[in-house]
């Protein structure tokens, strides 16, 4: 069986509307990918926390935390393998369900870095 990571592409289109926030300021725009960038590797961080210290709660917390940046990025796959490890990180599926997770931060962390660049 191939990992989700074989079988997944590496160009990810972002799904965030990025005139409805920065409303053609370019400077802001720059700005909010950066945090965008920032706060989706946090988020990688407290699951690693979670998983370390066998603790779900921190990794509820930091969702809540990063709320905002993922509602801004509007995009289902995140969406869906956030609310799957939610469910928890105990069974067979585990270690899918984190490298789905993984992947997908890693994907749009691109994606973002590559709309910084060209704004």
């Amino acid at each position: 069986m191939k990992s989700f990571l074989a079988t997944q592409q590496i160009n990810r289109p972002l799904f965030v509307d990025f005139d409805l926030y920065a409303e053609g300021d370019t400077e802001f725009k720059k700005e909010l990918i950066t945090h965008m960038i920032s706060n989706l590797v946090e988020l990688q961080q407290e699951l690693q926390a979670a998983i370390d210290q066998n603790d779900l709660k921190i990794f509820r917390a930091a969702c809540h935390k990063y709320h905002t940046t993922v509602s801004m990025l509007a995009d289902p796959g995140l969406d869906a393998a956030i609310d799957s490890i939610k469910e928890g990180i105990t069974g067979p599926d585990t270690e899918q369900k984190i490298e789905r997770f993984n992947f997908l931060c890693v994907v749009i962390i691109k994606s973002l870095e590559k709309e910084h660049l060209e704004s």
